[in-house]
């Protein structure tokens, strides 16, 4: 039987540029990027991500934060910002594509509704590829808490020995590899195509 595998969204299928973000977010309330950097580091950063808090909550607490009076910033604002720095690694989208046939592939993700609202619309064909998507702010925890893999094996119906985790942070797949998932931290094309390969996964038609 092929092994399931997970994939994370953030760097692996779509490469973030946070400098991007920032820099957008500065022009939009005339703020100095340092401000912007350390609400983007924030506690309400991690309840968004982590489904504490709502969406509406989270644009009013940060209409708050920017002291911006007439709620200029809109759901509709915010997704248009992040959609700039979201970029879609195209090389990974085909490693996908070829294994769908194969075997079934998961979304698994730290992210707010925002975040996926904003790909969603750049990228629409993207989320779609995936058989089921777990995401932090349903699953009320966070990768490397190993609550949210646990989340994702019961969500999937899968153990841990027949998946495959994929992520680009060292913790991430440390914390999976705990749980006993296969994992491998993501770099490139290459790495992740012989990863595969090893594993039985024919992806050299891409």
């Amino acid at each position: 039987m092929p092994k399931k595998i997970f994939f994370d969204l953030g760097n692996v299928l779509i490469d973030v540029d946070k400098q991007k973000a920032v820099e957008l977010f500065a022009q939009e309330f005339k703020l100095g990027e340092e401000g912007i950097k350390k609400i983007a580091d924030s506690s309400l950063e991690k309840k968004f991500a982590e489904g504490k808090i709502g969406i509406d909550d989270y644009i009013d607490q940060l209409n708050n934060i920017f002291n911006n009076a007439k709620n200029e910033l809109t759901l509709q604002r915010v997704k248009e910002i992040w959609k700039h720095p979201f970029t879609k690694i195209d090389s990974t989208e085909n490693i996908l594509d070829r294994l769908r046939g194969q075997t079934d592939i998961f979304l698994l993700s730290n992210t707010n509704p925002l975040h996926i609202l904003a790909v969603k619309e750049k990228y629409p064909a993207l989320i779609p590829k995936f058989q089921k998507k777990i995401y932090s702010y349903d699953a009320g925890t966070s990768k490397p808490d190993q609550k949210i893999y646990e989340y994702a094996l019961e969500r999937t119906g899968v153990k841990p020995e027949n998946s495959i985790f994929i992520d680009d942070l060292e913790e991430n797949v440390d914390s999976a590899r705990e749980l006993g998932f296969y994992v491998h931290q993501y770099h490139n094309q290459e790495e992740l195509i012989n990863f595969l390969q090893r594993h039985d996964f024919d992806v050299t038609k891409i």
